[in-house]
């Protein structure tokens, strides 16, 4: 009976595990960058459908629990893998090498992401931590033709381990201190050891580990660079999947430990230098890819208020956030993908002048994302920023919705810089190609554009399926 109700709950990570092997063995058997392509996005699509037949809570082996939380973000996850996907195949398509072994990495990080959003326990987020990361190594560096690809790669590669052994470092002063890896046998325990100088260390380097991989300030550095560096595909999985699983499982790590004065004040802290900091060094920005990473590490900041609100409103503000800013996301990185013009990304600003006379379409597209992600009325970020804003005020905490809104009037400056730069008379010509593969890839912006304005003016239904989420999790 067991094995009865796990498999069900881990079909959609089961699916992902065969088919990377499938993939794998497709590409042995002949190259054929269309039917590669294909596989993985169907693959994406059946563990999708898979979801539908998870039970409502349940834990798995004190690995993992599969609950409201864990399925909606792993839903969230996989549609967002397969807009990737649709993007991946025209930019790679222009490349010489060989593209079909960047879906096995695509269908590999997704598989690491899906199964750290359920993770219960830090053997299981550790080894899930890694099969993303290690994946991301391969994404980062892919066109490996590029010296800007492959030292961004490098980069994040040392930077990752280090904080990979940082973050390990602390889960062992936490097992010290607990004798526990669960994070409900820590949370537990934590309530007699909350003083333990050991637990206080780990959980300190634990905290430094995620910020890592957050891109939380003071451990952003690495950001602008590896988002410049990596194909766009690439970059708009670290911006979105990887953040966002990692978010989760921050979440539920301090959900069972507790937040106590010292740890809020932290937060705070982060919370404050990061939508500072990061607004006001993307101010400064003439590359549009470090603009959006600079951009980023605001945006966790303000995630990081919902996250401090904490309790279900907080949950309910955050989950949103990430919709908002994930769909945000994908479309900004999706159209320098489509842009791309034989390997080559349009990455100044100043590239991007005058494609409203050009092509109109994506001249919308993307400043309605710009729009979205100032949060602007009538777009997903708007709701999402307000929404985190209300968690903050139901909380009290009034120095962070302060800085959140005078950060967000810093950021209104440099995105309308670039809505500016899009509908700008150009003094020369320009050119902006058009992709062969503009029907696929036509019908991902649409349906981004569609959800952008749909969840600025009628955002109550996807509320509504948070807010049982979020039961849900509760239990």
């Amino acid at each position: 009976m067991w094995h009865q109700q796990v498999i069900p709950a881990l079909f959609p990570q089961i699916i992902l595990s065969v088919a990377a092997v499938v993939c794998m063995l497709l590409i042995a058997v002949k190259r054929n960058h269309a039917v590669v392509h294909l596989f993985t996005l169907l693959s994406l699509l059946l563990a999708l459908g898979s979801l539908g037949r998870i039970p409502g809570v349940m834990g798995v082996d004190g690995l993992f629990v599969v609950d409201g939380l864990g399925v909606f973000m792993t839903g969230l996850i996989l549609i967002t893998a397969f807009f990737i996907g649709i993007f991946s195949y025209p930019y790679f398509s222009q490349s010489v090498l060989e593209r079909e072994e960047y879906y096995i990495l695509l269908l590999l990080a997704t598989l690491g992401a899906s199964l750290m959003v359920i993770s219960n326990h830090f053997i299981s987020f550790f080894l899930s931590l890694e099969i993303l990361s290690v994946s991301l190594y391969g994404m980062i560096a892919y066109t490996k033709t590029s010296t800007v690809a492959t030292e961004a790669g490098v980069k994040y590669l040392m930077l990752a381990a280090v904080s990979s052994a940082i973050l390990l470092f602390g889960i062992g002063l936490m097992y010290v201190a607990t004798g526990q890896l669960g994070l409900s046998g820590i949370g537990r325990q934590a309530v007699y050891t909350p003083t333990s100088g050991w637990f206080t260390a780990g959980l300190g380097l634990v905290l430094a580990g995620l910020g890592f991989k957050l891109a939380l300030v003071p451990f952003h550095l690495w950001t602008p660079d590896v988002y410049s560096g990596a194909p766009a595909p690439t970059s708009a999985f670290v911006a979105t999947i990887s953040k966002g699983s990692v978010f989760v499982f921050l979440w539920r790590l301090f959900d069972s430990i507790g937040r106590d004065e010292r740890m809020v004040i932290i937060f705070v802290v982060i919370a404050v230098a990061s939508m500072l900091i990061g607004n006001w060094l993307a101010l400064k920005q003439q590359n549009l890819k470090r603009l959006l990473a600079y951009s980023s590490i605001a945006h966790l900041g303000y995630l990081i208020v919902a996250f401090v609100a904490a309790g279900d409103r907080g949950l309910d503000a955050a989950i949103f956030y990430l919709v908002a800013y994930f769909i945000s996301m994908l479309g900004a990185f999706g159209l320098i993908s489509y842009l791309t013009e034989s390997g080559k990304e349009k990455l100044l600003l100043q590239d991007y002048t005058g494609l409203f006379w050009q092509r109109p379409a994506l001249a919308i597209l993307l400043s309605l994302i710009m729009l979205s992600l100032a949060g602007i009325p009538l777009t997903a970020g708007f709701i999402g920023k307000f929404y985190v804003l209300l968690a903050g005020v139901y909380s009290a905490q009034w120095l962070l919705v302060m800085v959140l809104i005078l950060s967000s009037v810093i950021g209104l400056f440099y995105y309308l810089r670039v809505v500016v730069q899009l509908f700008s008379r150009p003094d020369h010509a320009v050119y902006f190609p058009r992709s062969p593969y503009a029907i696929s890839t036509g019908m991902a912006f649409l349906v981004l554009f569609i959800l952008l304005i749909w969840l600025g003016i009628a955002p109550g239904n996807l509320i509504t399926q948070i807010q049982q989420v979020v039961h849900l999790a509760r239990g």
